[in-house]
């Protein structure tokens, strides 16, 4: 299977996994409220979250194994792809015994932390062991995961998601139903994770894609030490995305109130999702571009990053658009209009939506090059600047004063920054960078009538109407302008050669030229 091929699926298949994970979401809730009281899905939601947090003592490793490990899988000899696989499973095993002592021995003391209460308390550490527990066998299953991503197989990966979540779901409906009560979340973890664990570790066994037992080598130390700063600087990096995504939440909630916080999380969750959409199309194609990089093919690299460059950034500027328009129907419609906002602050939502999609991806090719530094330390310059302003700007601007510290942080700091690495390393000039993304206005110029369309009605429709006309008209618009401007033409006859026949004609005829439809259907 080409590379296209399998970024294209692993495209796909990302966003099919991020439709079940929104389905299982909005379905989970409900139905844990239907069957536990308010405290007992309190813990839950606690649990969860400190499930998260103790994912994160994988230290970056889960995110510099596979990188590492696809020059190991490109060299000539498959003793080296096994003492690489030998060393990053002593590496997960040890992370994974950290993970379960930590969670064993500090569950207790997270208890008295937290102040559960009496009540709660033994099943509290009950969980949180159990939950330790099943994060340590993750651990243990990042290797097979790491294989799969080296071989660009993130389809299969997705395809493990889509599953934990069904399984999941029927496994907790199934144990709220026994009446097993708080122990349902742990009943839903345990059956999601062995689903997701067999439909990792099968493939890799079946396709063959690691080297057979007597391959495998001794761990190195010299490998080790690759690992260790490859992970060191990409958990400094996240670490400062992520505090840069959590900041404004503590922010809000200190300087302006509970209230505000609240209005804060409403506001910003169709951003939040469109941010993790954008970001899935570099993400794809990470692995492939890291294949490029080490085969020093250069021209397949620059025409492959500027084909996703291209389309980032047009589905960023429809997503910019799309959440300025509907955010505000949207908060109305979901909290039945009880938490509003000004329209100021969904256009300045679209802009860091813009923003940060292109740190994302442009941060991406400088991850794939495994030569991070300084940019790590860019984006902690970045959370620092963005807290300072927006302390500075919270009393007197509220929540937009926020919004624009962070934007402004951004595309002073790091933006500024990746766009002269990129340029570099691509060895082109400021204005063949521009070009690259010249589609992206054209996007925008599409949505300009749909938008002005919808802001015109904006006082005569119900903000349920409102969302529906705003919805539809720049998700079909915009969808249509993203195919037409976002996909690179040497890339548009092997799109239309693996589409289904249905919508290889919709392609055909209403977005690509004739000659690429013929192109597509002799395909």
């Amino acid at each position: 299977m080409s590379r296209f091929q399998n970024t294209l699926r692993s495209i796909v298949w990302s966003y099919g996994s991020l439709v079940a994970n929104i389905v299982y979401s909005l379905a989970s809730v409900p139905l844990v409220l239907s069957y536990l009281s308010k405290a007992e899905f309190g813990l839950w939601v606690l649990i969860s979250q400190l499930a998260t947090y103790l994912g994160l003592l994988d230290f970056g490793t889960s995110m510099a194994a596979p990188r590492i490990l696809i020059d190991y899988k490109d060299g000539s000899s498959q003793e080296g792809y096994g003492t690489a696989l030998t060393t990053m499973l002593a590496v997960f095993t040890a992370e994974a015994t950290v993970l379960l002592a930590a969670g064993y021995a500090g569950a207790p003391l997270l208890a008295r932390l937290l102040d559960i209460p009496a009540s709660f308390r033994g099943d509290f550490i009950v969980l949180m062991r159990w939950q330790a527990a099943l994060l340590a066998i993750d651990f243990l299953i990042r290797v097979p995961a790491c294989v799969l991503v080296a071989h660009q197989r993130l389809d299969i990966l997705n395809h493990a998601q889509c599953a934990y979540f069904v399984l999941a779901f029927s496994a907790l409906w199934a144990a709220l139903r026994w009446k097993w009560g708080i122990y349902s979340l742990l009943a839903s973890f345990a059956a999601g994770a062995v689903i997701k664990d067999a439909v990792i570790v099968l493939p890799v066994l079946w396709l063959k894609l690691a080297p057979p037992p007597r391959r495998w080598g001794p761990p190195s130390p010299s490998l080790f030490h690759e690992l260790f700063t490859l992970s060191r600087d990409t958990f400094l990096a996240s670490g400062s995305r992520q505090a840069i995504e959590a900041a404004p939440t503590v922010i809000v909630s200190r300087l302006l109130g509970l209230e505000a916080a609240a209005t804060w999380t409403v506001g910003t969750r169709l951003y939040a999702l469109g941010l993790v959409a954008t970001r899935r199309v570099s993400e794809a194609a990470s692995p492939a571009l890291s294949e490029m990089i080490y085969r020093g093919e250069s021209a397949k690299l620059k025409a492959a990053f500027r084909s996703v460059s291209s389309l980032t950034l047009c589905l960023a500027v429809a997503g910019a658009v799309f959440v300025a328009v509907c955010n505000g129907p949207f908060m109305a419609v979901w909290t039945h209009g009880k938490i509003t906002w000004p329209f100021k602050n969904d256009v300045l939502l679209g802009v860091s939506l813009l923003v940060f999609s292109v740190i994302y991806c442009y941060g991406g090719l400088v991850y794939v090059t495994k030569k991070i530094t300084p940019m790590q330390y860019l984006f902690m310059a970045e959370a620092i600047l963005g807290i300072l302003l927006a302390v500075l700007l919270a009393p007197s601007m509220r929540l937009a004063g926020v919004l624009g510290a962070f934007i402004l942080s951004g595309a002073t700091v790091s933006c500024g920054y990746l766009f002269w690495r990129v340029k570099r390393y691509m060895a082109i000039s400021s204005r063949e960078l521009l070009e690259w993304n010249f589609s992206a206005a054209k996007v925008f110029l599409w949505l300009i009538v749909p938008a002005l369309l919808c802001l015109a009605l904006a006082r005569m429709l119900s903000p349920a109407s409102l969302l529906a006309v705003g919805g539809v008209s720049v998700a079909v618009v915009g969808g249509f302008a993203v195919l037409r401007y976002g996909i690179d033409p040497e890339f548009r006859p092997r799109l239309l050669s693996m589409a289904p026949r249905p919508f290889r004609y919709l392609l055909s005829v209403c977005v690509f030229s004739g000659q690429e439809q013929w192109q597509g259907f002799r395909r």
